[in-house]
């Protein structure tokens, strides 16, 4: 947890965190067995979709209750390239096709997967999908195989536009939360690592580090990212710390990357090997740890603290992970009022606060805190106190 103090609202002191990081090991879910393709969270991990896909048609699978349980969806039984979530897990967006022989479609959901919608997005080699907190903003594209322009949607994927830039081989993109800034990833010699701040608008090439570049991942504010590669031989991870204008290779062991995701502040990071094993990283990429479970892994999702992770094999299922990460709080100060703000959580917590440090206990404030879908943060408005005020961030 973390505490802060203040003094007639001006003076303030940083408690570390007393609670640690206790990881656990991964755990098979209930799902089928099934060639699982991709996978996507919600942003506090509660939610989670997957598909079956990659060369094999199959169906779309949505949990609940963190992969505790798997329940079919309506969605068509295709070949699944792609899914996204919005933040609350309602919206989501699915992509068929993958190449480099069948087209398909996108379809949408509103309803977390009770149904579906083809919408008017052409058919066509799709291959990678990426959402908007709020589910409005969708942008897709494709394909490993087949030269395929970017689409955007601003409705939910009601209408599509072609963006300005040119087909290529597109194989990961990944959005702000409020949709303005995105990342496109193309592999092959001619590929690259294009950034836009103006949803799609305009897009700048970044430097690249690698021709094979597979997947990529980001903060909410896109300022660190991170890209896997995946060619004829094994590649590095790397990362940048500057919205990709430079990469740094990581200590990561060169490997056949297959999918990376990232927490909201980019300080939690999950990779997956194919035909090998899963990493992960505390530490913006600094340093990495091998959780020493093999598989053909396909795909990973993370929820906005880092917390809960969900990781798609190939023939085999869906598996889990799940660590306690203790909220840092946040604090601006207004006129007469405290505006406090943490990740969202994917462990239930609640804020608390004291009027002294002599005091034994805190107490739960009676508000509930609104989400901020534009950096993936509870947020919650308080009176300033006349004198000190104490709060934390702290399991009820």
């Amino acid at each position: 947890m973390m505490c802060m103090s203040f003094y007639r609202i001006l003076l303030c002191c940083l408690i570390t965190p007393a609670a640690q990081l206790t990881a656990q090991t991964w755990i098979q879910t209930a799902a089928p067995i099934g060639n699982w393709y991709t996978v996507a969270s919600s942003a506090d991990g509660s939610r989670l979709v997957a598909a079956v896909g990659g060369g094999s048609s199959g169906l779309i699978y949505t949990s609940t209750n963190s992969g505790g349980a798997w329940a079919p969806t309506t969605a068509p039984n295709t070949n699944w390239y792609a899914v996204a979530s919005s933040a609350d897990g309602l919206k989501l967006v699915a992509v068929a096709g993958g190449g480099p022989i069948i087209k398909g479609l996108i379809y949408t959901s509103a309803n977390s997967g009770l149904t579906w919608t083809a919408t008017s997005a052409p058919s066509n080699y799709w291959y990678t999908v990426t959402s908007s907190a709020d589910g409005t903003k969708l942008v897709a594209a494709g394909s490993r195989n087949k030269a395929v322009p970017i689409y955007s949607s601003s409705d939910s994927g009601v209408t599509w536009t072609s963006n300005s830039l040119a087909p290529m081989n597109w194989r990961g993109l990944v959005t702000s939360p409020d949709g303005s800034k995105i990342a496109a990833l193309a592999g092959g010699l001619n590929g690259g690592i294009f950034i836009s701040t103006n949803f799609g608008g305009a897009w700048i090439s970044n430097a690249t580090p690698n021709a094979n570049l597979q997947a990529i991942a980001a903060s909410a504010d896109m300022t660190k990212m991170v890209a896997v590669t995946y060619g004829a031989a094994p590649g590095p991870v790397y990362t940048s710390i500057n919205s990709g204008g430079a990469w740094a290779q990581t200590t990561a062991p060169n490997n056949f990357w297959s999918s990376v995701a990232a927490s909201a502040d980019g300080s939690r990071l999950v990779a997956v090997v194919s035909g090998g094993g899963i990493y992960t990283s505390t530490d913006s990429g600094s340093t990495w740890t091998s959780n020493n479970v093999a598989g053909g892994w396909n795909a990973v999702a993370s929820s906005a603290d880092g917390g809960k992770l969900a990781a798609a094999v190939n023939s085999g299922g869906i598996y889990t992970r799940q660590s306690t990460v203790p909220p840092v709080l946040s604090i601006k100060s207004g006129p007469g009022t405290l505006a406090l703000s943490w990740i969202i959580a994917s462990t239930n917590f609640v804020l608390q606060q004291r009027a002294s440090l002599g005091s034994t206990s805190w107490s739960s404030t009676p508000l509930t805190p609104t989400l901020n879908l534009t950096n993936l943060h509870h947020e919650q408005i308080l009176t300033a106190p006349p004198g000190a005020g104490f709060y934390r961030v702290s399991t009820p």
